[in-house]
């Protein structure tokens, strides 16, 4: 009778153990997909940020100074229900010749890609695709952004960094009316658990337009 009670005793203390060591196990998984997961965000959120940047930092380059501003007439920025802006047209001119240049033209182009449960509540994700258009030839997909975009947000803004709402017509008007271009967004983990620290991050910059000739000035930031 002893020895059955010492091995049920024994089976109970390995019992106890062998749970013990997976609830570990199971905590350090999760810690670790927290990790990958956040990294992942940031790293996406940098990418992104960057091309986005070297982008709009070109616009307008090589172009006369005091000529029309760098966006045409599909730069209306559409914005939907969600707040997000769907659609951003510029260009720059590309150098041929000395005396002879080409008409650049990028879109940006925002397209649902589905949802994700955040905090409980279910948040609609984005990607941002990229085409681009050189002289007369027709519109080609180069790129685009992770399809976890929380939201996307261009705005252009006068002397006192506010937002204008209609910004072509204003620059039409008035071409220094329009002095900067203001980027936001949002990059949503991927995997989250208990565990996840940084769910979303989010990131801006604003980026002065060309319209002497000299170099644009960039500010930007990001946070969780």
């Amino acid at each position: 009778m002893l020895f059955i009670y010492d091995n049920l005793t024994a089976g109970l203390i390995m019992v106890s153990v062998a749970l013990l060591l997976t609830t570990l196990q199971m905590r350090s998984m999760k810690k670790s997909v927290s990790k990958i997961s956040r990294n992942v965000a940031k790293e996406q959120a940098q990418s992104f940020a960057t091309w986005v940047e070297d982008d709009l930092e070109a616009m307008g380059e090589n172009m006369d100074p005091g000529s029309a501003a760098p966006f045409n007439v599909e730069f209306e920025t559409p914005v939907d229900s969600a707040g997000v802006t769907t659609q951003f047209t510029f260009y720059r001119d590309s150098v041929v010749t000395v005396d002879s240049t080409v008409r650049v033209m990028i879109q940006y182009q925002l397209q649902k890609t589905g949802t994700k449960e955040i905090d409980g509540e279910d948040t609609d994700l984005y990607q941002v695709r990229r085409r681009e258009k050189v002289g007369s030839g027709s519109w080609k997909s180069d790129g685009g952004s992770a399809g976890t975009l929380g939201y996307f947000e261009v705005d252009m803004l006068n002397r006192d960094a506010q937002p204008i709402s209609n910004p072509r017509s204003v620059a039409t008007a008035d071409p220094d009316s329009v002095r900067s271009t203001r980027v936001r967004f949002s990059v949503v983990a991927p995997f989250q658990n208990q565990q996840t620290s940084l769910r979303i991050v989010h990131f801006g910059s604003v980026m002065l337009l060309r319209d002497d000739g000299t170099e644009t000035m960039t500010g930007s930031g990001s946070g969780s």
